[in-house]
């Protein structure tokens, strides 16, 4: 009988811990993370948006969408990444990352092997038709502040070669969903 309860109980603690873990990762990819594509060189809503499907032109986080785990354990950490960024273009480019217009606290990633993150650029010649990822972490302050627009700014894509702006993708992050232009991204 002793044995049966012990089971049991580890079952239902099991369950709650999926449960749990399945909260936690809803509310991050709801509230914590705008994902999104790029198109590079481009212009208009050809630059990008939150999927394949909806060029948008731009890429809007809505801060409301956070759940719970995500509000008590971490608000001020906001993840903007795309896994792809294409070279819509004719010929390789090799490219640098940069932002515009947003003044909080950031930190660049890419899992690419030729990324440098000292200087955000892609050190290899990026094929026409293929794509790379980038990941930008934006860090606000504690407690986050209570304007409805927290950033209103874009991500640049520049030509490493030539310092040609090959693309810009406007990136807004907002508390409120009348403040969010576009779609939002999940």
């Amino acid at each position: 009988m002793r044995g049966r309860f012990s089971a049991i109980l580890l079952g239902v603690a099991m369950a709650a811990l999926v449960f749990a873990l399945g909260a936690w990762g809803g509310s991050v990819s709801a509230g914590e993370r705008g994902g999104f594509i790029m198109n590079f060189p481009a212009t208009g809503t050809e630059v990008g948006g939150p999927s394949p499907r909806e060029l948008t032109g731009r890429i809007s986080v809505s801060l409301d969408a956070m759940g719970l785990p995500k509000r008590l354990i971490q608000p001020h950490v906001i993840e903007v990444a795309s896994h792809v960024v294409r070279n819509v273009g004719d010929r390789p480019y090799r490219i640098r990352f940069e932002t515009r217009d947003i003044d909080v606290p950031l930190e660049w990633h890419s899992r690419d092997k030729a990324w440098d993150p000292g200087t955000r650029v892609i050190r290899r010649d990026i094929a026409p038709g293929e794509a790379v990822d980038v990941g930008l972490s934006l860090t606000f302050p504690r407690p986050l502040p209570t304007r409805p627009v927290l950033v209103d700014g874009a991500i640049v894509i520049i030509d490493d070669r030539t310092g040609e702006e090959l693309s810009v993708l406007p990136v807004i992050v907002a508390q409120t969903g009348e403040a969010v232009a576009g779609a939002c991204c999940e």
